[in-house]
């Protein structure tokens, strides 16, 4: 509250003649200076959009990318390798068909060199691996087609499967 309001109040209503060659006090200098309320307020959802925005721009850009960047092999080619007759296909070859499942294939076991994890998706290139012995998680068999040496294999079910291949075909691991 300004005081010095009430003050003048009080002394042009009760106070006699007498005082009034004394000077009196600025209300200028009294008062204090006003706050710069509104550019502050201004400032701060300034500060808050720019935040909103770049969370936004950060999120959109995550998930544009898919979290972490799957370790991928290159795409093999399907024509060459059964077009001439003395390149030996891929001990393995898996072509996305519809949806989406997540893929993983070590050399040899589950604890060997990592081949490929990532998730593949219906239209995807297809991806051959060579080797001897593979184990695989997958983890939507019915989305994939598998070829063994060339041949179609048919892993049953939709649920998680852990399987090993070999040139004789696949087996559950």
């Amino acid at each position: 509250l300004d005081g010095q309001l009430y003050v003048d109040e009080y002394n042009s209503r009760f106070v006699s003649g007498a005082d009034e060659h004394e000077p009196r006090a600025r209300r200028s200098a009294a008062r204090p200076q006003p706050r710069h309320g509104r550019i502050e307020t201004n400032a701060v959802l300034v500060a808050l959009g720019a935040i909103a925005v770049l969370t936004v721009i950060v999120i959109s850009a995550w998930k544009a990318s898919g979290g972490s960047p799957p370790v991928k092999t290159p795409p093999a080619s399907t024509t060459a390798a059964h077009s001439h007759p003395l390149i030996v296909p891929p001990l393995l070859e898996v072509i996305p068909l519809t949806g989406a499942t997540h893929l993983i294939v070590h050399k040899t076991n589950a604890k060997g060199k990592l081949l490929f994890d990532g998730t593949l998706s219906a239209g995807d290139a297809a991806h051959a691996f060579h080797g001897s012995r593979l184990w695989l998680q997958i983890d939507s068999p019915e989305n994939l087609r598998l070829l063994v040496r060339g041949k179609l294999v048919h892993v049953p079910g939709a649920a998680p499967q852990f399987i090993y291949v070999t040139k004789t075909g696949w087996r559950p691991a």
